[in-house]
Parts: structure tokens; C-alpha cells; sequence
């Protein structure tokens, strides 16, 4: 099986990446309710953050996954089930 190289480079980059940003946006997510509501900062921190794991999820790891499933139809459940498991991460996170 020959998978495109792009995608072979940008797949493991990139799920990294994206369960290094989702860790810290729950991680800000638990901390900021300890502060007052006056106290909280953050809230375009928090935006920008959880515009990055939309983002990321979708054309970083849907969009290479995808290519992969297209060239190797054995693949294609795995796709389908990345897809509603990022979609279902960036619903919760929004």
C-alpha cells in the first residue's frame, strides 16, 4: 500500500498536536471556574484555542486520514469514525 507521503508526514504531526491543544484547553477549562467571574481571563485565549483544535482537527487529521481511506478502501471505517470523533471533540469543546 503506498500512501502519499504528505499525508504520511502530516498525520502524526498533527495528532500530536491536536491532543497537546485539546489537554490544555481542558486544562484551562477546569482551572478558570476556581477564579471569580470578574477574575476570568482568557476568553479570547480560550476562542483562539478552541478555533486551533477546529482547525487542526479538521484539515490536519480528517483531511489526511481521508486521503488515505480514498487510497486504501480498508480504511475507510477508520475515517469515518476519526471524523465523528473529532467532530464530536470540537462540538464539546465549543
Amino acid at each position: 500500500m503506498q500512501i502519499d507521503s504528505g499525508a504520511r508526514e502530516v498525520l502524526p504531526v498533527c495528532s500530536i498536536l491536536l491532543g497537546f491543544l485539546f489537554a490544555g484547553f481542558w486544562r484551562t477549562l477546569n482551572r478558570e471556574p476556581s477564579f471569580k467571574a470578574e477574575d476570568r481571563h482568557f476568553k479570547l485565549g480560550i476562542t483562539l484555542l478552541s478555533l486551533a483544535v477546529v482547525m487542526l482537527g479538521a484539515f490536519g487529521v480528517v483531511q489526511s486520514i481521508r486521503q488515505i481511506a480514498y487510497t486504501n478502501s480498508a480504511f475507510l471505517l477508520g475515517y469515518r469514525g476519526v471524523v465523528f470523533g473529532v467532530v464530536h471533540l470540537c462540538l464539546g469543546t465549543c
